[in-house]
């Protein structure tokens, strides 16, 4: 019983190892006569496009594209190539362990150079399936340049340029169309007028009901529990100033300075309400108005 079992450990490790050794060695054989200077010594040097390697047979050139890695093990240096062929080379072959550094570097450097050049070959035709991608807004603008550099530096191809171009310009059409005020400041000018007024004649409610709860106009806007008291055109990034709001005897002002952001001026905004000047405090707009306004502002003035 004893023998059986070693008989079969024997086999089984025949299989396992020795048979896998004799199938290396065969084709180290086979190696061996097809090319009768394989265990012949080689010199390796490193040219501009590639490995030159010399036997005492033949020379033969392998460029970086057919080189898939190199690496280090032990006291080799290994070199893969795409033909799944390996070459270990002796670090004895070295003078020091830093002309192995820099022989590895200098590899690796060289290969992954080829890589990026190979991504985009001579011949090879631009995807112009890509340009669908310029249709993304804002990312259509980047890649639109992308292209133009690829078609005139690159490709050489003019429908290239043309697509980068168009995706240039894509998105400051469709921002254009869609936000107009964006680059029109008239129009963004329009905008903000029209929302001014809207909000004093909100406010103009919120004053005419101050002088309900409390008897008398408020002396200033700061008093009204309302949120959107501050001028539009007076806002930037230092702060915010309210409307230009006085109170004149019984009566009161109310008005945004306007584009020009300077109070008493021709482009000065008023509140546009269908209401009767009888019913609320408001003075309206006019010469007599703001010439009562410059006015009162030079008593202020010579009384200061």
């Amino acid at each position: 019983m004893i023998g059986v079992t070693s008989i079969c450990l024997i086999f089984f490790i025949s299989i396992l190892f020795v048979l896998p050794y004799l199938q290396s060695l065969s084709r180290i054989s086979s190696a061996i006569k097809a090319n009768p200077g394989f265990l012949d010594c080689c010199k390796l040097s490193i040219t501009d496009d590639g490995l030159q390697i010399e036997s005492s047979a033949e020379v033969f050139h392998v460029p970086w594209m057919q080189i898939v890695s190199i690496d280090t093990f032990n006291q080799y240096v290994i070199l893969y190539f795409k033909s799944r062929i390996e070459l270990l080379i002796p670090s004895r072959a070295f003078n020091s362990k830093n002309e192995v550094k820099n022989f590895v570097d200098t590899i690796r450097i060289e290969v992954s150079k080829s890589k990026i050049l190979s991504t985009y070959s001579l011949t090879e035709k631009p995807n112009y399936k890509q340009g669908y991608f310029c249709l993304i807004p804002i990312i259509g603008f980047f890649l639109g340049i992308m292209f133009v550099i690829l078609g005139i530096f690159k490709f050489k191809d003019k429908w290239l340029i043309l697509i980068g171009l168009l995706g240039i310009m894509f998105t400051p059409i469709l921002y254009d169309a869609l936000f107009p005020e964006f680059w029109n400041k008239g129009l963004r000018d329009e905008k903000n007028i029209e929302l001014v007024k809207g909000n004093m004649n909100n406010l103009i409610k919120d004053i005419e009901f101050y002088k309900i709860q409390h008897g008398a106009y408020p002396i200033s806007l700061d008093k009204i529990d309302y949120p959107l008291i501050n001028d539009i055109f007076q806002s930037d990034k230092k702060g915010s100033t309210p409307y230009n709001y006085r109170v004149i005897g019984d009566k009161y002002m109310l008005f945004s300075s306007g584009v020009d952001r300077l109070p008493n001026t021709v482009d000065d905004i008023y509140p546009d309400i269908a209401t009767d000047e009888s019913e609320i405090g408001l003075i309206r707009e006019s010469n007599d108005s703001i010439n009562l306004f410059q006015n009162l502002r030079k008593v202020l003035l010579k009384s200061l």
